[in-house]
């Protein structure tokens, strides 16, 4: 052979071997790529769905009882520092991840708070982000039976215990 054809075949395999590194280059990246996707696809679909199928979602709760720091149950209008008799804060959970909130005496417009929630099955806790920024998280009381009796809501140096809503 002479030497233009060893150099050419030489050209042409240093020309292949890029081609096929190229090549492989591209499906290990689309691979990667398509993991990612699928990864994604899968938490959005667990972070919807896992909130509808909770057992709070699209509910309304009352407060019904109050705790302090010992606690010691405290009537319900201490906590609100007010004369209000048939007072009763509200909850409410979405099943879209959003929550209302009303702990304010009077018209439920004057204290209502929006925010963001998230439920943490392990822990039984809803961490719960306001709409100015603040963040609590929320107790899940379970019965025996594994349905909630209530939810303890902190509120300044209180716990508020939230009860389903007959109505």
């Amino acid at each position: 052979m002479s030497k233009k054809k060893t150099k050419s075949k030489k050209k042409n395999n240093i020309q292949k071997k890029k081609k096929n590194n190229l090549k492989s280059l591209i499906a290990v990246i689309s691979v990667i790529v398509g993991i990612a996707i699928v990864i994604l696809v899968s938490y959005l679909v667990h972070f919807y769905t896992s909130l509808e199928s909770t057992d709070f979602a699209n509910t309304i709760w009352r407060s019904k009882s109050a705790y302090d720091a010992s606690a010691d149950e405290v009537d319900i209008k201490t906590v609100y520092n007010n004369k209000y008799d048939n007072y009763q804060g509200s909850l409410e959970l979405k099943s879209d991840g959003v929550f209302t909130f009303w702990m304010s005496p009077g018209d439920p417009n004057d204290g209502t708070h929006q925010g963001v929630y998230t439920y943490d099955r392990d822990k039984n806790t809803i961490s719960a982000t306001f709409d100015n920024g603040e963040e609590a998280v929320f107790k899940i009381v379970r019965d025996k039976d594994n349905s909630i009796n209530h939810i303890e809501v902190p509120y300044d140096e209180y716990t508020v215990w939230f009860y389903l809503s007959e109505s």
